[in-house]
């Protein structure tokens, strides 16, 4: 019996030896690239979302083939169900990050979103390689179906929900994966969208799980002070060519000017450039500086931006997302002039300055188009005038006989117009006659030689036969 119990003790020891002091086996790092954050809405945007994958081996992973799919709460679990959110392309590092959005919404993603919509109230991703076996799945909200064992809570709009143990250890990884939703994610207050770009973070080897807070395990906001935003030097639009006059054309020689207005060089690398309808167009800058106080111009034949004629405007983001320079809006361009910014407003000028300060040459006058409301002003208008014709047209005759039978008494001026016009009909009948004189003595002019000769043929005739 002392024998079994001392046996007993061994093994007992020799298990608490082996497992790790601040690991538990069943939360242990995940073996497989997994979702490490995700957010289903933005403060200021319900459309803007974005996935994060994290590998947490020791290896690259090629993601070539691989999908990101997702199924709605309360749907069906069957592979029908599912629709896919992005392929995927590229490389994943070892305990690395490769980062979805929507497009437009983060400048630094390393792949879009489709605009099919996140269900911020309850949803599912998985993450399928490119054998079809589904990698890695994750449920928000309680009425999704299809979690693991047991969904994750809700994010707010504008947070986001992360796989542990994320910001409860920064530069820790999103490694734990125990096949339970609700205990491997915890809401983060602030999102911190990570990308190819951003750097490593080798799995968290001092994380304990026991360290959690019971009240981020139910889905609870723990307080979580927002870290200082990064800060990008401020650069400027200060013209745009919308429409390039022949022989130049709108595909290769619209253009967008920056300028520089800080005392020191600014790296462009991230920055962002919108136009068209609702900014939906954008081209990232790669890898670009603009020197103190210079002028980059970016043409169409570069970023493939297009500035519509009709009217619009252009914008500039720095890597952050915040807006650091926008136009004022513009109606019709003319044709070779140049939007461009004078002192505190914008004007159009006939004098395009790419590369350097702009110079006003206003147009004499800015180009107009009847609008909507002025053709239907100009149709009641008429449609007025001639309603006014017909009545007078469908005027009872026993006014008019009772109108003839009252005498008239006619003003100076009625009394005036017809003399007026009397003298001027007398007038234009002179003028006639006396165009007609002028007429006739040119022609004798001319002709005075030839009827000189066809008097002297005449009498020598009337001679000869007298």
């Amino acid at each position: 019996m002392r024998f079994a119990c001392h046996a007993l003790l061994l093994v007992l020891v020799t298990l608490s030896l082996i497992r790790p002091p601040l690991l538990a086996a069943e939360e242990a790092p995940g073996s497989q690239v997994v979702i490490g954050e995700l957010q289903t809405a933005g403060t200021a945007d319900s459309g803007q979302e974005f996935v994060e994958l994290y590998n947490p081996t020791d290896s690259d992973v090629v993601l070539d083939g691989w999908k990101l799919q997702y199924k709605s709460a309360g749907s069906v679990d069957q592979p029908s169900a599912w629709t896919a959110r992005a392929a995927i392309t590229g490389v994943i590092k070892a305990h690395g990050f490769y980062l979805f959005a929507t497009a437009g919404y983060l400048p630094q993603s390393d792949g879009v979103l489709s605009a099919a919509g996140l269900s911020g109230a309850g949803g599912h991703l998985r993450l399928i390689d490119d054998g079809a076996t589904v990698v890695d799945l994750v449920g928000w909200g309680q009425a999704a179906n299809a979690a693991e064992t047991t969904p994750a809570p809700a994010p707010p709009a504008g947070q986001s929900i992360e796989r542990l143990p994320g910001r409860l250890a920064e530069g820790g990884g999103n490694a734990i994966d125990s096949d339970d939703n609700a205990k491997d994610f915890i809401v983060r207050p602030n999102p911190q969208p990570q990308s190819s770009a951003s750097p490593v973070e080798p799995p968290a080897a001092e994380f304990d799980p026991a360290d959690v807070d019971p009240e981020a395990e139910e889905g609870k906001v723990v307080d979580d002070p927002a870290p200082d935003p990064p800060r990008y030097p401020a650069v400027q639009i200060t013209e745009l060519l919308v429409d390039p006059a022949p022989p130049l054309t709108d595909a290769e020689d619209e253009f967008i000017e920056l300028h520089n207005p800080n005392a020191q060089a600014v790296e462009l690398a991230g920055y962002v450039l919108r136009s068209g309808a609702n900014f939906r167009d954008h081209y990232t800058i790669p890898a670009l500086t603009i020197e103190a106080g210079g002028y980059v111009v970016l043409y169409a034949r570069e970023t493939s931006l297009s500035l519509t004629n009709t009217g619009g405007a252009a914008q500039l983001l720095d890597p952050a997302g915040a807006v650091v320079s926008q136009t004022g809006p513009y109606e019709q361009a003319g044709e070779g002039q140049v939007w461009a910014v004078f002192g505190e407003g914008w004007a159009w000028s006939l004098q395009s300055t790419p590369g350097r300060a702009n110079f006003l040459v206003a147009p004499l006058a800015a180009p107009t188009s009847k609008t909507g409301a002025d053709k239907k002003a100009a149709a009641a208008k008429k449609k007025s005038s001639k309603a006014s014709v017909a009545k007078a047209k469908k005027a009872p005759k026993a006014k008019a006989a009772k109108a003839a039978k009252t005498p008239k008494v006619k003003s100076a001026k009625a009394a005036f117009e017809p003399r007026v016009a009397a003298s001027n009909s007398g007038t234009s009948g002179w003028l006639l006659i006396a165009a007609i004189g002028l007429t006739i003595a040119y022609a004798v002019y001319e002709f005075r030689y030839d009827l000189q000769n066809y008097f002297y043929r005449a009498r020598r005739y009337l001679k000869a036969r007298r």
